[in-house]
């Protein structure tokens, strides 16, 4: 006999199925929120870049902000991505007991045989915001006057922007069979 405050095994992929698309929205609207926050700063910069006399200072802080956020938005890309593969993990489970149709197993499937699938939404989540911390690097170095500043702080820039894009790459490669 049921009882009517079990969770059945439907309950429970539905639940999942809810998860996902979640998941799934809350990574793109993040991404949204990326772009935008970057077209602010970069229009900012090129305000004050084209000014009489445009001041570095302002415009460095700009770059740096930037470049932050590049590194922040890559991690919750790479987070956002974690979680909707959880999700789809666990969901290929509850598939595995069932003798009905298996939506995740077939889009899996569908997904590996895709052309182009190196351009996936893991990639465009994860590695657009390292792209974009490259321009900002460009950005800071139109910002600084002094060669020896700009020395230092484009050298910085470059080892974040490969520490995290080794991160990233590293991450991708190890959960790819769940990409």
């Amino acid at each position: 006999m049921s009882d009517n405050n079990t969770i059945t095994k439907k309950d429970e992929y539905s639940l999942l199925c809810s998860l996902i698309n979640n998941a799934e929205s809350i990574s793109w609207n993040r991404f949204n929120s990326f772009l935008l926050f970057n077209s602010i700063i970069i229009l900012a910069w090129a305000t004050v870049y084209s000014k009489s006399t445009p001041l570095p200072i302002l415009q460095s802080t700009l770059t740096i902000l930037g470049l932050i956020g590049c590194f922040f938005w890559c991690a919750l890309g790479l987070r956002g991505r974690k979680n909707v593969n959880m999700f789809l993990e666990i969901g290929r489970k509850i598939e595995t007991d069932s003798t009905g149709e298996k939506p995740l197993t077939k889009a899996e499937e569908l997904r590996d045989k895709q052309p182009f699938s190196w351009a996936g939404s893991v990639y465009i989540i994860t590695i657009v915001p390292l792209f974009i911390a490259a321009l900002y690097a460009i950005l800071l170095w139109l910002s600084i006057t002094n060669l020896i500043m700009k020395i230092v702080f484009i050298t910085i820039a470059i080892v974040l922007i490969i520490v995290f894009l080794c991160l990233t790459l590293g991450y991708i490669k190890r959960g790819k069979k769940n990409l």
